[in-house]
């Protein structure tokens, strides 16, 4: 006689506690309030993170549409991760949306820059740009736009987003060493192309 799945499980005395390793392999819930959990926890994350990278007003949907496909592929979010994954969900969803709009990357980070931080004061504080200021920030961004899809990622969630070396390496993929070696590159690549821009 064979044993059947039934058969095979536990079973416990009346009153007795639940056995923890049974209790640990239980799926997740993943329901309305998992999910109203996860969309109050990171949706101003999430739409920041479209606001930093595109310049017409597309955010918010884009940010919907990262939050719709949670919920329909909420059974493939790894739990205590999920930010990561919806940051990585965000990339897909830029990426497609980039495509669509045919931006060139120049012009995609200097309106990104004009639109988060203003002008730059001068020191007589009458809100006209220095030339020199003005100078170094296109020098900046036409460095950044040089680097890889992956490089720019890397320093836009580290210095933009603030993602710590945990949340950077959850994004990746990757052990925080990882993600560490993939700053430091991106980081030295940044500078090379800040080098060459000179």
């Amino acid at each position: 006689m064979g044993i059947t799945v039934e058969s095979a499980t536990p079973i416990t005395a009346p009153g007795a506690p639940p056995d923890p390793v049974v209790s640990s392999i239980r799926p997740l819930q993943r329901d309305e309030r998992w999910f109203n959990d996860v969309f109050t926890t990171h949706a101003k994350a999430i739409q920041l993170y479209f606001q930093r990278r595109i310049t017409s007003d597309d955010a918010e949907d884009l940010a919907a549409e990262v939050f719709v496909t949670a919920w329909r592929r909420k059974e493939t979010v790894t739990d205590g991760m999920e930010l990561a994954w919806l940051y990585r969900v965000a990339g897909f969803v830029l990426a497609n949306f980039r495509r669509k709009q045919r931006t060139s990357a120049t012009e995609h980070i200097e309106a990104l820059v004009d639109r988060r931080h203003g002008s730059i004061t001068s020191p007589d504080g009458n809100g006209t740009e220095p030339a020199e200021a003005v100078a170094e920030r296109d020098r900046a961004l036409r460095a950044l736009a040089t680097l890889s899809c992956r490089d720019r990622d890397i320093i836009e969630l580290s210095a933009w987003d603030g993602l710590n070396r945990q949340e950077l390496a959850d994004y990746l993929g990757v052990s925080v060493g990882g993600a560490d070696a993939a700053l430091s590159r991106a980081r030295g690549r940044l500078a090379q192309a800040w080098q060459r821009m000179g």
